[in-house]
This record gives C-alpha cells, structure tokens and sequence, in this order.
C-alpha cells in the first residue's frame, strides 16, 4: 500500500487491515512521537536546535520506515516545523486516513465478484 506524504508516495511496509501489522506501525509511530516530544523537552538548548533535532530525527526516522532517502525525498526543500508536523500528523492518523479506503476497494472487489455481467456469463 503506497500512502503519500508531501506530494512523496511511499510503500507503506504495513498492512493496516491487519492486526499484527497495525500494532506493529502503532509501536513505530510511538517511537517517532516520543523521539520528538523527547526533543522538546530538553532544557537550555534554542529553540533553532529544537527544529534542527526534530527534523534530522524524523527523516531517520522516515529512512528506518519507509527505506533509505525517504526522508531527503520528504524533505527535500521544506527544512521546517511544518513539515516534521504534517510528516507526525499524517502517520499518527494513516488508519484514519486509509483504512476506510482500504476497506473500500475491498468491498468493491468483492461486489465485482456478483456483478450482473459475471452472473450472466456463468448462467450461459
């Protein structure tokens, strides 16, 4: 399943109908929260290194997921907070966002499967 992030698409290595699967990207994006919330909560470094951090942090953490350059490719241009925010944001809500797409496709394929034309080229 290819999910897009910044206009990126990425092969997501997960198969969010899947329990096992689901619990498994649930826990990769509990360490990606708490990388960052573990950034923030540093005391006596500027808010610059804040930003800095956050951002080196995520595109390993985008590179650990997704494969090597996923986080240059997600990045590239956008060396801001906005981007480690929409990056967090859209992996903390893919079930969300997919699953009823996922779930979608699999009910049309399965509907397809007792579609008037098939039923009428079986009752030949």
């Amino acid at each position: 399943m290819e999910i897009k992030l910044l206009d990126v698409s990425l092969a997501l290595p997960f198969d969010l109908a899947d329990p096992d699967d689901a619990e498994r990207l649930e826990a990769q994006v509990d360490t990606l929260m708490e990388g960052l919330m573990g950034i923030e909560a540093k005391k006596g470094i500027r808010q610059s290194q804040v930003i800095r951090e956050e951002i080196t942090f995520e595109r390993e953490w985008l590179d650990r997921l997704f494969g090597e350059g996923s986080g240059e490719r997600v990045f590239a241009g956008r060396e801001d907070m906005r981007t480690v925010y929409l990056v967090s944001h859209v992996m903390r809500n893919l079930n969300r966002l997919y699953l009823p797409e996922l779930l979608s496709s699999s009910v049309k394929e399965l509907l397809e499967q007792y579609s008037p034309v098939r039923a009428k080229r079986k009752g030949k």
